[in-house]
């Protein structure tokens, strides 16, 4: 079914749009790699300066045709960074040049039969919406950082933090979900307002957030869940999606997902590892400080002393280039205890059981290896997000340890040496191994099927393909359902959905092949067509709505009573106008000779079979809970109903073979309704302002049962025993729910709320009557 599913998504093609750093670029990269796996076909568009560095014949070789790689223009094609010779240069080269050759790029695409439907864009590149929308795309913003970091300079950006922290009062930082920070613990450009090009260009990834489509972070959920759930209040479409390392090291899922694929320097991986087997288990310090920071001589000079002080064997990363500021003859003098590469595949060696902690710079992307693989850390933050990310380390995740710096910003050899013995053999130890063992398990559970991340991805799949049916037809729900006890199903813009809750051609896959097939073959050519209406009025179902609106021309045109119930209109547009079954006129005095919200009005449809066991149980329900009803059994079921029971219930129930259910609804001597779930049943109890027990049978009756217990929260579901039947204590009981219990009064409120929001739905200047409009006007003048 996975390689069906990527056949079917195949054709669904997106823009991923990495600023070009090593550690921007590695999470977008391994995101795209998630999305091809899921059958979606991602192009990868770095700069052309950054192409020329990244190894695409080793991404084409493993990923291609699924990734490509179609660079942009930053207006430095042959030097980048370098080239532009300044903070400001590049970043006006950037503006200029970026969104002129992304356009071109994205048309290009379209010439070639190979249609972008979405760009993926890193926070830094905030122009990148204003193409999408300019070429009718989803915009998608990405967070390689973690959430806190993103949250700090979204309030600096609405000015709610003032920039620099530092010499102000009160000099910490509170915002929801994060810590308290002191001002090292914040981004080095809002702690110390270094860079002001830079902290500009990074408030700028917020101007539109409120905009966008999806917002995604590479952290998973457990990670920051505090400061996620903040994001989402605020009404971001935000999803975690993280970690974003290679599968190998998580969920193994793609084959030969071993490494990022991009490296800037050539990694020394033979002599690492046959100098890390021969070292015991948990015994070696890792010490790396990224492909960017630059220490100074005299910190280096720390670092060496203090990691020779500690008597651990180490393995030591230091750029060829910094080699140079190493004490002389350190390399030789620590031979017998360290190893100093210039570089190394870091995922390889924090795997490598040898390892006891990680000294890092703290980057993300270091922090979020170290926690995902569940190796303990010392942070030695230099700048950037670096500060925040060690905070958490110490704080927060509880897997290490900070390093203080003195008065010149230095950490000395006698502290360094303190933290990693702290986290090697302190008192410490074995609840920093197991916190980092903790992480490490929460990080796969969170990429594994039914994780957090695992379930986020297929959601963002799912919004890209193009609800239940459509899913089930693009291939993007697995039939027959996995393990129904356990499986739930994530659609955009619904509920997640238990196997019980989904239509049942769904949930029963196989039954009724002639109708599954029907409903799938709706949505073939739904691209093709000029509108499509719908059944409802959009505040029912605004998410799901808004979301297919987003695909296709979609418009709410119901509910679709008669006027009679709603706005009166419509002169003498009282009933449908059709009925197969003639309805029982005694209802109405029998109605009125009760008082107001007391009756129990129940009622099957036109086509639900229940079987005796089901009536029998029904039946002792009703008569049980000495409530007036009305109960509509069609001629052919009455042979089904208890003998004697008619004459039993005669003092306060009432059955009839047909009645007309809007008449009966719109009584006031109606309290409840209980009903099989059929769509039209569920529009005309909203419509009319009646609460509902919902006994749902087949079909969709699941799914809007679901809604109207969970989302428009306007009665209760009733539970089957193992058999499939609902049992005449849990009929009664329902009942009871409803029509006296203690949630009565606020489902009453409830459907009150929606009858007036169905009313002005269709009323001149509502959401229905102008989308009616908007349908005429474009029939005049078709």
């Amino acid at each position: 079914m996975e390689n069906a599913n990527q056949a079917q998504n195949a054709h669904i093609h997106v823009l991923v749009l990495p600023y070009p750093s090593q550690g921007r670029i590695n999470p977008m990269l391994q995101f795209s790699k998630r999305l091809a796996h899921k059958g979606i076909k991602p192009t990868l568009s770095p700069t052309f300066c950054f192409s020329k560095m990244m190894d695409t014949t080793a991404i084409s070789t493993h990923y291609g045709p699924t990734i490509n790689v179609r660079p942009i223009s930053d207006g430095f094609d042959d030097g980048g960074f370098i080239q532009a010779g300044s903070i400001s240069a590049y970043l006006d080269g950037l503006k200029t040049f970026g969104p002129k050759t992304l356009a071109q790029l994205i048309e290009k695409l379209a010439e070639e039969g190979d249609p972008v439907k979405a760009i993926i864009y890193d926070g830094l590149f905030p122009w990148a919406l204003d193409v999408a929308r300019k070429f009718g795309l989803s915009g998608v913003l990405f967070f390689p950082e973690s959430c806190s970091v993103s949250s700090v300079y979204y309030h600096v950006h609405c000015g709610l933090i003032k920039v620099p922290l530092m010499g102000l009062s009160p000099t910490t930082v509170s915002i929801p979900g994060v810590p308290e920070l002191q001002p090292s613990e914040a981004p080095s450009f809002v702690a110390n307002g270094s860079h002001p090009e830079w902290l500009a260009w990074l408030l700028r990834q917020f101007s539109d957030v409120d905009k966008v489509d999806w917002v995604l972070c590479s952290v998973f959920y457990d990670m920051e869940k505090e400061v996620v759930d903040w994001m989402t209040k605020m009404g971001w479409k935000i999803r975690t999606i993280g970690p974003t390392i290679p599968s190998y090291y998580i969920d193994k899922k793609i084959q030969d997902d071993k490494d990022y694929s991009f490296q800037r320097f050539k990694p020394i991986t033979t002599l690492c590892k046959n100098w890390l087997d021969s070292n015991p288990k948990n015994s070696v310090v890792y010490m790396s400080f990224g492909s960017l920071a630059k220490l100074s001589e005299q910190q280096f000079k720390e670092l060496a002393c203090g990691i020779r002080n500690t008597h651990q064997s180490f393995l030591w990363v230091v750029r060829e280039l910094e080699q140079a500021k190493l004490p002389k003859e350190f390399i030789d003098e620590t031979s017998g205890q360290g190893l100093v590469v210039g570089w190394t595949s870091q995922l390889e060696v924090l795997s490598h059981e040898a390892i006891g902690c990680f000294v890092t710079h703290c980057g993300f992307n270091s922090i979020l290896e170290a926690l995902s693989i569940g190796v303990p850390v010392v942070g030695v933050p230099q700048c950037f997000d670096q500060g925040t990310n060690a905070k958490f380390v110490e704080d927060v995740w509880r897997v290490g340890v900070r390093a203080k710096v003195d008065e010149k910003g230095v950490v000395k050899r006698e502290v360094l040496e303190e933290c990693i013995r702290e986290v090697m053999e302190g008192e410490k130890k074995e609840e920093f191994r197991k916190n980092a063992d903790k992480w490490n398990r929460l990080a796969k559970e969170a990429m594994s099927e039914g994780g957090t991340s695992y379930k986020n991805i297929d959601e963002f799949v799912a919004f890209l393909v193009n609800s239940i049916y459509y899913h089930v037809q693009r291939g993007l729900i697995q039939l027959p359902l996995s393990d129904p006890g356990s499986t739930t199903i994530s659609v955009p813009g619904a509920p997640e959905l238990h196997p019980w809750e989904v239509p049942s051609f769904v949930q029963n896959y196989g039954s009724y092949p002639f109708w599954f097939d029907v409903v799938l073959r709706q949505f073939s050519n739904i691209d093709q067509v000029d509108w499509v209406l719908c059944n409802i009025f959009y505040e029912m179902e605004k998410e799901g709505v808004d979301w297919m609106a987003k695909m296709w021309k979609v418009r709410t045109i119901g509910p679709t009573v008669p006027s009679y119930y709603l706005d009166k209109r419509l002169e003498h547009d009282t009933d449908y106008g059709l009925q197969l079954i003639k309805p029982n006129t005694l209802c109405k005095n029998w109605l009125d000779s009760k008082p107001k919200h007391s009756v129990i009005y129940v009622s099957f449809g036109s086509a639900a079979k229940l079987s005796e066991e089901q009536f029998e149980e029904l039946a002792q329900g009703l008569k049980n809970s000495h409530l007036n009803f009305l109960w509509v059994v069609r001629q052919a079921e009455q042979e089904k109903l208890p003998k004697g029971f008619i004459d039993e219930v005669s003092d306060h129930g009432l059955v009839v073979g047909w009645a007309s259910q809007l008449e009966v609804l719109s009584h006031e001597a109606i309290g409840c309704f209980v009903t099989h779930c059929g769509f039209n049943s569920i529009l005309e109890a909203f419509s009319l302002g009646v609460p509902v027990v919902g006994m749902p049978q087949w079909t969709d009756q699941g799914t809007n049962a679901k809604f109207v217990e969970e989302v428009w929260k306007v009665g209760v579901r009733v539970k089957v025993d193992e058999n499939g039947i609902v049992q005449r204590t849990q009929i009664e009981e329902r009942i009871r729910d409803v029509m006296e219990g203690e949630k009565s009064e606020e489902i009453r409120e409830n459907v009150a709320k929606w009858k007036k929001l169905a009313k002005e739905a269709v009323d001149e200047g509502g959401t229905s009557d102008k989308n009616i409009d908007e349908f005429v006007a474009y029939l005049a003048g078709y």
